[in-house]
């Protein structure tokens, strides 16, 4: 069965704003958006084997990445960005653009309020990824250099900003959280040599738990973040549990008033 089309729950959620032909104007920008973000998904995921392609070139591999990464994080955030516009205005709330506009909104909106509480892990990983985006990538001149580390696997690749480092009570949670995954669910239990790599397989891990465990996704990237470590990962997961979250957020957006 031929695998779907990166973004095409989000798409399909943006699809169903549109009221009739006469009112697709208002959403001709995020239907748009959601189609360059999976144009941009198509590029990440076109490499195929990230560990032969690394391999066979680690500049080139590194230039490539830079390039695709970079354009699938800023097109993300502008996604978000619209999406949280568009759910406040619509509600006739203050303006804002972001994952904190929307918690501040729904301070004065209890139908947003709950919606939020609901989709709490999808609000949250679109948030982390939101900061990996303005830390790691926007203004990585001011942070470190993006690429200064790398960890590459077949299926999946983490470029790391810096030298995190982690405290010993945190280092012994995520070591404890790697043997637990691959208790309860088969994943592999990666061979974690320090710091980096095991922020990396946290996070690599944390998307395929977005949907057997919203929890335990949201703790693997709470130690992440509390490392200071903003990871730029890509995996055909992310990928997936990204296109899921951002369909569940632009579910915030008020539908239509349809007649009849």
């Amino acid at each position: 069965m031929a695998a779907a089309e990166p973004f095409s729950s989000s798409l399909k959620a943006a699809v169903s704003r549109v009221l009739d032909v006469e009112t697709i104007g208002i959403d001709k920008a995020l239907i748009t958006d959601v189609m360059m973000l999976s144009e941009a998904a198509h590029l990440l995921l076109a490499v195929g084997d990230y560990k032969r392609a690394y391999e066979s070139g680690s500049a080139r591999f590194y230039s490539q990445m830079l390039f695709r990464v970079t354009a699938f994080f800023q097109q993300l955030h502008a996604m978000v960005a619209l999406v949280a516009h568009r759910a406040l205005s619509e509600r006739g709330l203050a303006p804002g653009e972001s994952i904190d506009a929307l918690r501040r909104g729904a301070k004065r909106d209890s139908v947003l309020a709950a919606l939020l509480v609901q989709h709490a892990a999808d609000v949250a990983l679109l948030d982390h990824l939101c900061r990996v985006r303005n830390k790691a990538i926007q203004h990585r001149a001011k942070e470190g250099l993006l690429f200064s580390n790398a960890i590459v696997l077949s299926d999946g690749f983490a470029l790391v900003r810096g030298s995190p480092s982690l405290d010993a009570k945190t280092w012994r949670k995520a070591q404890g959280l790697l043997k637990g995954f691959k208790r309860r669910y088969g994943i592999p239990a990666y061979g974690t040599t320090g710091v980096a790599e095991t922020l990396a397989y946290l996070e690599l891990i944390a998307y395929q738990l977005r949907e057997p465990s919203p929890a335990e996704c949201r703790s693997a990237l709470a130690i992440v973040e509390s490392a200071g470590a903003y990871l730029a990962v890509v995996s055909a997961p992310m990928i997936t549990a990204v296109d899921a979250s951002l369909a569940n957020l632009i579910g915030l957006v008020p539908e239509p008033a349809r007649e009849g």
